[in-house]
């Protein structure tokens, strides 16, 4: 009986040692919501000496190619400027109808060019737009938007051809027209309002269109020199013009 005794009071004491099991769950979770930062100070620097908050030096780009950072009191991003889009024309009646044989970008060769005989080669660079079932008529050709003549010549493999610098929302094109009575063709550095007449089509297989169909082939080009070429070898060449078909849709 004394053993028995004995044996739970030695029971009672160890339990007495053991550490207790923390039964307050609330204050682990309280500990680890106060070490995870908020999403609205992520973007705060800490306040100087009069109170004035600081963002932090984000940067985010706009669709016109300029930058912006956060600004106080919220530091989310600046607004980014308004792109006013400038308005634009069609150069010609039924621009689109009649771009039936040579869209932008079709690759040409003599062999599958949809115009026999063909003397080009390459990707188109602009779109043609045909009217040689109206041989007689007088077809006028207007400017896509406001510009300024930068070359105006008789050129070989267009006859008479336009080159106008059009700013379009923002950016600098130069738009070529081709295949144009070169006698009634505006001056180099002539200024250019949207819509004007700049001439009308030549008469086909003649030298008005260097012995072409009755059309007119319009390009759009990007880059900064005057380049008037008709066809390019290569898709990173066509890389610096532009569909006129979209720009004008």
């Amino acid at each position: 009986m004394k053993n028995i005794i004995l044996l739970l009071l030695i029971s009672l004491s160890l339990s007495a040692c053991l550490p207790t099991k923390n039964t307050n769950k609330n204050q682990n979770i309280s500990n680890t919501n106060n070490s995870i930062p908020t999403n609205e100070n992520q973007n705060k620097l800490p306040a100087d000496d009069n109170g004035q908050v600081a963002c932090t030096m984000d940067a985010m780009e706009c669709p016109d190619g300029s930058y912006v950072g956060r600004i106080s009191p919220d530091c989310n991003f600046a607004p980014c400027p308004k792109i006013e889009q400038t308005e634009l024309s069609k150069p010609i009646a039924n621009f689109n109808e009649r771009i039936t044989k040579k869209p932008f970008g079709i690759y040409i060769t003599p062999k599958n060019s949809p115009v026999q005989p063909e003397k080009f080669t390459g990707y188109h660079t602009g779109v043609d737009v045909e009217y040689d079932d109206l041989p007689d008529e007088k077809i006028s050709v207007y400017a896509i938007a406001d510009g300024q003549v930068v070359r105006s010549d008789w050129v070989s493999g267009y006859g008479g051809m336009v080159a106008i610098r059009h700013t379009i929302d923002d950016k600098n094109y130069i738009a070529i027209y081709g295949h144009l009575n070169p006698d009634n063709l505006p001056k180099v550095s002539d200024k250019i309002t949207i819509g004007q007449e700049i001439g009308y089509l030549g008469q086909g297989y003649s030298s008005e269109t260097d012995n072409e169909r009755k059309h007119l082939h319009l390009a759009i080009y990007t880059g900064n020199d005057i380049n008037v070429r008709g066809y390019v070898y290569t898709e990173a060449e066509l890389s610096k013009w532009t569909d006129p078909e979209k720009l004008l849709d």
